[in-house]
């Protein structure tokens, strides 16, 4: 859904369509934007493919910090790593050779290969992620599917309702919207655990 309909939408379930209207365009879509990210993050956020370096004898790897989680990694053109924590991995070593591991977890936006590689090597993520762009326009798309869209209405309406203001601060409304959106991700979690099993029947995905 793009910002304008989901203006439209927001101003629809507010009844906040008269003249001196309550929220501003920017305000509800800065909402949206938000709605997005919170829902990525407590969702995992949205499956994609991405690409590394890792750099001639450097055991360092740049992330985008967009990355949520990283669910396989492997070698272009060659094989999988393993990928472990840095609690697994134990103390690093001076070793260069192909790198067989990807560990996770040592800082924001880094992650490390061992052993180092002689030369640069690309490395292909399966990650889930949060969206690339930030909703700024009504001509801005959410990357999130549009069947998810009331859950993003309760998080923007959940914002909304907890806008320091005597005409918009509602308590109880923020509240109840905050846990409609929680639930919605936590049902949205169940969903995409039963679909990743290996014998599901059920294809999942955004």
């Amino acid at each position: 859904m793009d910002g304008a309909s989901f203006i439209t939408l927001f101003r629809e379930e507010t009844m906040d369509q008269a003249e001196g209207q309550l929220w501003s365009d920017e305000l509800i879509l800065r909402y949206f934007d938000e709605a997005q990210i919170a829902f990525c993050r407590q969702t995992e956020g949205i499956p994609d493919r991405m690409l590394a370096t890792a750099a001639a004898g450097s055991d360092r790897v740049r992330l985008s910090p967009k990355i949520v989680k990283v669910r396989a990694a492997r070698l272009v053109g060659k094989h999988e790593l393993e990928l472990l924590s840095i609690e697994e991995a134990g103390m690093p070593t001076s070793v260069l050779g192909e790198p067989k591991v990807l560990i996770l977890g040592q800082s924001k936006g880094m992650a490390e290969v061992r052993p180092a590689p002689v030369t640069d090597m690309q490395i292909v993520l399966d990650v889930f992620r949060l969206p690339k762009g930030t909703i700024t326009s009504a001509g801005d798309e959410s990357e999130v599917d549009d069947i998810y869209i009331t859950d993003l209405l309760a998080y923007a309406l959940y914002r909304a309702y907890s806008r320091p203001d005597p005409d918009t601060m509602d308590r109880t409304r923020a509240d109840y919207f905050r846990e409609q959106f929680d639930l919605a991700c936590r049902r949205v979690m169940r969903e995409q655990g039963r679909a990743r099993k290996p014998n599901g029947a059920t294809n999942f995905s955004w």
